[in-house]
């Protein structure tokens, strides 16, 4: 099983720290690659992607022990967080409600766990012949619990936009269709990802997007990758 855990101690119960050489966090991930015989298909995967110029977790192989108990090998994964040294997006407060301030950052979450979503799409999947699951969208940050009712309305409001725009007929417009919402080079990249791995959760499980602020582009971007 995944084991996903923060790092503290009774002095300072959020302690964030360097493991394996990586950048200090507090929250990590041992990955099980259960499905995966050679271990690697994540930690190649995300170094391919950053070697394509875009973020991706950063892993190490590590064997496990818990308990004095051989777990077996397991990757430490840094986990899809806003933080300079992972996802490095503006920072978005509680206070955040208007302006371009409310803009960014914004990270989603497209995977259909059975934890309730924070909505749907209004279009159905693209393997919507083979599958019973409706597109469902999670709010990662700020998480859903923290998010407030301005900032849910806007970041699904311009999700909605997007994909009503890409299904339109004006879809191609240069000034009002898909290409005013996103950053096209990053949903191209994250292509090019899925389709070289031949990963069999693309595009409708452990998705991500993440939209900056508005001074800073305002496009939302596809990616980083997750669980390949």
């Amino acid at each position: 099983k995944n084991i996903d855990f923060n790092l503290g101690d009774a002095i300072n119960p959020k302690l964030e720290a360097s493991l394996g050489g990586l950048p200090a966090e507090n929250d990590w991930l041992f990955k099980a690659e259960f499905t995966d015989r050679t271990l690697m298909k994540n930690s190649l995967s995300y170094d391919t992607y950053r070697k394509m110029g875009r973020w991706a977790p950063r892993t190490r192989f590590c064997e496990l022990i818990i308990d004095g108990q051989y777990m077996g090998v397991y990757t430490l994964m840094e986990k899809v967080k806003r933080d300079g040294n992972r996802l490095d997006i503006s920072k978005l407060t509680a206070q955040d409600n208007s302006g371009d301030e409310l803009t960014g950052g914004y990270i989603i979450e497209m995977n259909p766990t059975g934890a309730q979503p924070a909505w749907y799409s209004a279009f159905p999947p693209v393997n919507d012949a083979t599958t019973s699951y409706n597109v469902e969208f999670k709010h990662v940050y700020p998480r859903a619990n923290e998010i407030t009712e301005p900032q849910k309305f806007y970041i699904k409001s311009f999700i909605d936009s997007f994909e009503s725009t890409l299904n339109g007929p004006d879809f191609l417009n240069p000034a009002t269709g898909y290409k005013s919402y996103i950053n096209v080079e990053s949903f191209i990249d994250f292509l090019i990802l899925n389709e070289f791995t031949g990963n069999y959760d693309s595009y409708g499980r452990s998705t991500y997007l993440y939209k900056e602020k508005n001074a800073k582009g305002g496009k939302l971007h596809m990616g980083p990758p997750w669980d390949y």
